[in-house]
């Protein structure tokens, strides 16, 4: 009996064209059943994440708009279109016309956009606006 291994010679056939062809689409067509996981609901990130109807409490100045779902400070956004914001040269159009919609890092940002210089003016201005001295009332 033959104690020795002989190895066949491999043939160098294209073997990819007797295969039948693999779609991505029922791939994704499978997956996409979602039995695996579920879709985030309207207003949610990818993540679970969204806009928080308790922010509006602590943060008075905010305003979300449900169409674009984004914040935006209402303060800034009035104080910049009565161009009050003459003194600042670093505006954070983030709250004053894109929008924010990072939920993630929402507490953070809201934090430090009401410290900005930018929306200390706008508050400091709106309010001289609507809290004029009477000497200024009588002579209109």
């Amino acid at each position: 009996m033959d104690k020795f291994v002989t190895k066949k010679a491999r043939l160098e056939v294209d073997d990819t064209a007797s295969q039948p062809p693999t779609t991505i689409v029922s791939s994704i067509a499978s997956s996409s059943s979602g039995e695996s996981r579920s879709q985030p609901k309207p207003g949610q990130s990818s993540k679970g994440r969204s806009f928080q109807k308790s922010w509006l409490i602590k943060y008075t100045w905010l305003e979300y708009e449900a169409s674009t779902e984004k914040v935006f400070c209402k303060t800034c956004k009035e104080a910049d279109i009565k161009n009050l914001l003459q003194f600042s040269s670093k505006k954070d159009n983030a709250f004053i016309s894109v929008g924010f919609s990072n939920w993630k890092k929402a507490l953070e940002k809201f934090r430090l956009h009401e410290n900005t210089f930018a929306h200390k003016e706008g508050v400091l201005k709106l309010n001289s606006m609507t809290n004029r001295s009477v000497v200024f009332q009588l002579n209109e």
